[in-house]
């Protein structure tokens, strides 16, 4: 499998959808894409799709004790539910849906009969 990484940031401070909308302005803006109206629009898309992921991991923090029987109901309806990609996702939105399912995928085997035991 081949991966192509444009950029990497540290975000020491709470992954809020605040923090994230900044960081990725400044990423946006670092690449020089083409002026405010389509910083908007990215960060807005992205923010719409990542505030689920941050749902689940705010959760996933405020319990003390978390198991498997919360962690992968929780990945199969993200991946299930959440990360499809639909005929009105731009190209941006489907890859990051793709990648963030393809990786959950990868990480927890939501769906592997191995896992289930």
């Amino acid at each position: 499998m081949k991966s192509n990484v444009l950029l990497t940031r540290a975000m020491p401070e709470r992954q809020t959808g605040e923090n994230l909308a900044n960081s990725l302005t400044d990423c946006v803006s670092e690449f020089g894409l083409s002026g405010k109206d389509y910083e908007r629009g990215v960060v807005s898309e992205l923010s719409e799709c990542l505030s689920v992921l941050s749902d689940a991991t705010a959760y996933m923090c405020s319990e003390s004790d978390v198991s498997c029987s919360v962690i992968y109901p929780m990945v199969s309806g993200l991946i299930i539910a959440c990360l499809v990609v639909e005929d009105t996702d731009s190209s941006l939105i489907s890859r990051v849906k793709e990648t963030i399912s393809a990786e959950l995928d990868k990480r927890y085997q939501p769906t592997s009969t191995e896992t289930a035991k």
